[in-house]
């Protein structure tokens, strides 16, 4: 199985989309790129590529987290307060100010 980090080339037309964040350097559209990772189970793909191609270790972090973090109903999840802390941070910046609906 090829991981799809690699194919991070094809969806670099995204990047002519108005609104769409593109990462540093060759690192393509991010929350593209890292939405479709989710979406596709690939939790430890999303997570390296954050902390390897664009340099976030702080979102690597919260990814790794949820990819290693099982809650009581034995389903993938986060922490209590660090879910807080993210939905906080969502209402606080992301909400009203980015136009980018990966991101989102």
């Amino acid at each position: 199985m090829i991981p799809l980090v690699k194919h991070y080339a094809t969806l670099k037309n995204l990047g002519a989309i108005p609104g769409i964040e593109i990462g540093p350097g060759d690192s393509g559209p991010v929350w593209a790129i890292v939405y479709i990772c989710l979406r596709s189970g690939k939790v430890d793909e999303a997570a390296k590529y954050m902390s390897e191609r664009v340099g976030n270790e702080e979102f690597a972090a919260v990814l790794a987290e949820y990819s290693n973090y099982e809650g009581s109903s034995g389903m993938l999840g986060l922490p209590v307060d660090i879910e807080a802390q993210l939905r906080l941070e969502y209402r606080r910046v992301l909400k009203t100010s980015n136009r980018d609906p990966f991101k989102k």
